[in-house]
């Protein structure tokens, strides 16, 4: 009998059912399968999984979570995430989980945990936020322990100081003493012994370079390179690089000059760095110059910005090598064969600084017809600039102004303030003994005609004083410069006759030049260094020019700043007993002025310490000229050889 349409319908929505239910089967053993997958995947994760509900309650964890905590799955299902905070987050773990939830979210950060036993240990976090289809939010934290990463980074920077103070300390003792030989402290020396000499010399300096590229990567990959930014003028720096470079590019007869805009331009650098970048362009461009040829650098503005060439006539760079040029270890001729030295890390170094300093590198180069490299960097307006960074005047001395004239007494205030000097007046001779038994001056400025006491007389009474009997003088007179029949010769110790109207410029000078200590006398230095061999390179290089008394240990060196007074403090930082920093609070608590400090040490200060001392020298970073030099300027002593 033939199916009714009403059975045949019947039967299509039957089927139809059927099929509906066989698509949700497989829909459901599809779903059941991708489950099963992921959780395999989760389970054989070797980086820890939690996902917690939005209440904070635990909901699954993986067994690499379950390893690290040291729980079982059982124990933390169902608790709260607080159970794998550690104590010290305090009374409310629910107010730091909420804080850390914002801070963590889709970031990977750092945080401390607790295992089972107690134990907290450093754990990084990537943590993300999902909803479920019911539309309920959930957390998942991927979780690693990082002690053992962070123990071989400290294992790291432990060996780093290590090679830095291992290497850098004997590598400036046979630096200086092979300068010091060469420049004939030794006596005469033989030509045959002279020209080992040399070459005993160059490959010092080439040993110095490299050691000290390859702990300025370290610092650099661990983000450790600090920057003591200050407003400098460039042409100073450019003309400190060609000064400094002079030697090098005469082993390759090669001159140095500098060319192009010479007016005033203000750049915020670090002093060291930014020099250490233009030596660094400056060596290629010498190392790569045929003899005779002339290695320029100049200078021209560019927008906002100020930009230094250094260019040379070398062959120029290869096209297959310009793409890599600014990377680690790249070198235009990598063959064991190649004719110039280096590590292939200088470009790469110079790159980094220069972007820290918020400036552009780049270069020009033609086969044949020699190459330019190119740094561009933020330039400052004037208006910015400190005065006394502007002045190059003796920065931070502190002087009395003694005359009774308002305008004369605040014009050689304004002049010495913009000199970098702090200064206090006063207009009688009353005023002016009572300034000086109240605090410490380091020089003064004397009008001779002064109210109720004239200054000869005042100039009397203070050398009979012990106090200020080697208190540097400068006197201010109506007078031509030197008329001085009554003050003639050293009977007052008077550093320099002034007539009015006043010039600034010889004011500045005769302040910068005020000697230390009592004439006639020789500075005395402190200094604290434990390698004999660099004591005795310092105490040949300042020879009869300062008294050095050298000490090796932190505990010699308070009794000896506690004992005796002393123009400059030379520190080393690694001591066998401790920091030579922490010498520098006693500096401040004898009851003396300050003692300017030069730390010369294998490592580098941070930022902070830094500011707080007068000169850091690195070892083996630093020339006999530049610590002489540094130290000449503290003590203000004069040039040999200059009037």
């Amino acid at each position: 009998q033939p199916l009714t349409q009403a059975a045949v319908d019947a039967m299509a929505s039957v089927a139809d059912e059927i099929a509906l239910g066989i698509d949700r089967s497989r829909a459901t053993e599809g779903l059941r399968a991708s489950e099963a997958s992921t959780r395999a995947l989760i389970d054989n994760m070797l980086t820890g999984v939690i996902t917690t509900d939005e209440k904070g309650k635990i909901e699954t964890i993986n067994p690499a979570a379950i390893k690290m905590f040291g729980w079982s799955a059982e124990e933390l299902v169902g608790q709260d995430l607080t159970v794998l905070l550690p104590a010290s987050v305090g009374r409310d773990p629910r107010a730091f989980l909420r804080l850390g939830h914002v801070k963590a979210l889709g970031r990977v950060t750092e945080w401390e945990a607790r295992r089972k036993n107690g134990d907290v240990f450093p754990m990084e976090l990537a943590l993300s936020d999902f909803r479920t289809p019911d539309g309920r939010k959930h957390s998942a934290g991927s979780v690693r322990d990082i002690s053992e990463r962070l123990e071989i980074e400290r294992v790291k920077k432990e060996f780093v100081s290590t090679v830095s103070h291992e290497l850098r300390t004997p590598l400036t003792s046979i630096r200086g003493s092979l300068g010091l030989i060469a420049g004939g402290v030794a006596g005469e020396i033989p030509e045959r012994a002279r020209a080992l000499l040399d070459i005993a010399y160059k490959n010092t300096e080439r040993l110095s370079r490299l050691v000290n590229d390859i702990l300025d990567l370290e610092k650099i990959e661990s983000g450790r390179m600090e920057l003591r930014l200050d407003f400098l003028e460039l042409g100073q720096i450019l003309r400190a690089v060609l000064e400094s470079n002079q030697t090098y590019a005469e082993q390759y007869s090669v001159r140095l000059a500098i060319d192009g805009d010479t007016s005033p331009a203000w750049v915020w650098v670090d002093r060291d760095r930014v020099i250490q970048v233009f030596t660094n362009l400056v060596s290629n461009a010498v190392k790569f110059s045929p003899p005779g040829a002339i290695v320029t650098l100049t200078r021209s503005r560019v927008g906002e910005r100020v930009r230094v060439s250094v260019v040379d006539r070398g062959p120029g760079i290869p096209e297959e090598f310009r793409p890599r040029i600014f990377q680690r270890f790249q070198q235009a001729d990598s063959s064991d064969t190649r004719q110039k030295g280096g590590t292939g890390l200088g470009l790469a170094i110079t790159k980094s600084i220069v972007e820290r300093l918020n400036g552009e590198i780049g270069f020009e180069t033609h086969l044949g017809t020699g190459t330019t490299f190119y740094v561009d960097l933020p330039e400052q307006p004037a208006a910015m600039i400190a005065p006394e960074a502007a002045s190059g005047g003796p920065r931070g001395r502190h002087i009395l102004v003694c005359e009774d004239d308002t305008d004369h007494a605040n014009l050689l205030s304004v002049i010495l303030q913009r000199g970098g000097c702090q200064t206090e007046i006063a207009q009688s001779a009353a005023e002016a003994k009572a300034l000086l038994s109240q605090r410490h001056f380091d020089a003064m400025t004397l009008h001779i005609l002064l109210p109720g006491q004239d200054g000869i007389s005042l100039l009397s009474e203070l050398r009979a004083d012990e106090r200020t009997k080697e208190l540097p003088i400068v006197v201010v007179s109506l007078g031509r410069s030197g008329d001085s029949p009554s003050l003639a010769g050293d009977a007052f110790g008077i550093i320099d006759w002034l007539a009015k109207p006043i010039d600034a410029s010889r004011l500045l000078a005769s302040v910068r030049q005020a000697a230390v200590g009592k004439a006639g006398t020789r500075p005395r230095i402190l200094h604290v260094e434990d390698d004999p061999d660099v004591v005795a390179v310092l105490a040949t290089l300042l020879n009869d020019r300062a008294e050095v008394f050298a000490v090796g240990t932190v505990r010699e060196a308070e009794k000896a700043l506690r004992e005796g007074n002393y123009d400059l403090l030379v520190l080393d930082i690694e001591l066998p007993d401790g920091s030579g920093l922490s010498l520098l609070p006693l500096l401040h608590s004898t009851g003396r002025p300050p003692v300017p400090v030069v730390v010369f040490s294998a490592h580098e200060l941070s930022y902070g310490v830094a500011q707080a001392i007068e000169a850091t020298l690195v070892k083996s970073e630093t020339s006999n000229e530049e610590i002489l030099h540094t130290i000449e300027s503290l003590l203000n002593l004069p040039q040999p050889g200059a009037a």
